[in-house]
């Protein structure tokens, strides 16, 4: 391991980390471009493409939580996906991976990878974690203002085009797809204090619900059961975004 390099931009990228998303703001309309939409066949073998798409703040209608787990339920990976009306747009908070280079939480405390934020389709984000890497991906409803939904998306688009000049390592503890909500959603309004359950992101929805701000018309248990991604959903034909939300 090198621990003495500068994190950096350029380098051999693996393909679904290679390209960044940037961001234009003129007035209430936000256009991303290099938002990823790759097809995929298996983990390995997948279609590159990449998409411009505006989208205006006034039609900001909903936030979505999802949890995606593949070992321990106490472990999972943590991303939002924002609704403009019935268009979807996922942000993933993740590691940049030089070619070969694989995953290790322990690599992760020791400057090995840089951190990266994926904005793509959800049938890209959320289709291959469902159905290509066969994981557990949970979505819910966030129970937040409208301004704060605002806030939080711009909050992110800022640090899309920060990282983009200014790149940062990732850390498996101090910066990685859990505490980086976690400081998204406090810089725009002070949402959730600190707790354990921050380290042990499969615990995140649990958090959001004792904080209030997931479905509290039932209890926990059944709201995790019925909030359930079922790969029948994500692979039938249509609209992936509303097919996932009526299973």
């Amino acid at each position: 391991m090198n621990y003495f390099r500068r994190p950096a931009n350029t380098d051999n990228w693996e393909p679904e980390v290679a390209t960044p998303a940037t961001v234009t703001i003129a007035n209430n309309q936000v256009t991303i471009t290099n938002i990823r939409n790759f097809t995929y066949q298996t983990r390995e073998i997948f279609s590159p493409h990449y998409e411009t798409r505006t989208y205006d703040l006034n039609n900001l209608s909903s936030l979505d939580l999802i949890l995606s787990y593949w070992t321990s339920p106490l472990i999972a990976h943590v991303f939002l996906s924002f609704g403009f009306n019935d268009e979807y747009i996922a942000i993933s908070i993740e590691i940049r991976r030089r070619k070969g280079q694989k995953y290790s939480s322990r690599a992760g405390f020791f400057r090995q990878y840089e951190t990266f934020y994926v904005v793509a389709d959800e049938r890209d984000l959320i289709g291959q974690r469902v159905l290509i890497r066969k994981e557990d991906v949970y979505l819910y409803r966030l129970q937040i203002p409208e301004e704060i939904r605002k806030t939080l998306f711009l909050s992110y688009m800022k640090r899309v085009e920060h990282l983009a000049k200014h790149p940062e390592f990732y850390n498996t503890l101090t910066n990685n797809c859990t505490t980086n909500i976690f400081r998204h959603a406090n810089e725009s309004a002070r949402l959730l204090p600190f707790t354990w359950k921050i380290l042990l992101s499969g615990r995140a929805d649990e958090f959001a619900y004792e904080r209030g701000i997931l479905d509290q018309s039932v209890p926990f248990k059944t709201l995790k059961r019925t909030s359930l991604i079922t790969p029948e959903s994500a692979a039938r034909a249509g609209n992936f975004s509303l097919n996932i939300r009526n299973p």
